[in-house]
């Protein structure tokens, strides 16, 4: 029996888009538990600085296949309640 409910049993594999709710936050480092770190991550924080805050931040590595995709192991995130939501609407899509 589950402890408690799972953030996405309605479309498995979108919990890590949850972190765009976060929006106490200013600018989230995502890092995935099987990434290892080996250098201080601060600059990625820093990258959150570079835009203004009324703009939508998602920085990503891009993924090799397909190439018009990105990675989402580590991710450079502006929370957004309405990119949350727009995220969340399309989801069926």
């Amino acid at each position: 029996k589950e402890h408690s409910e799972p953030w996405d049993r309605d479309c498995p594999g979108l919990t890590k888009l949850h972190v765009f709710h976060m929006v106490v936050y200013d600018t989230i480092v995502f890092i995935e538990p099987d990434c290892l770190v080996l250098k201080d991550i601060y600059p990625l924080i820093q990258k959150g600085k570079v835009y203004t805050e009324t703009e939508a931040l998602v920085a990503a590595a891009p993924d090799m296949f397909p190439p018009d995709k990105f990675n989402s192991g580590v991710m450079v995130i502006r929370p957004s309640q309405a990119t949350f939501d727009n995220m969340m609407d399309q989801r069926s899509l």
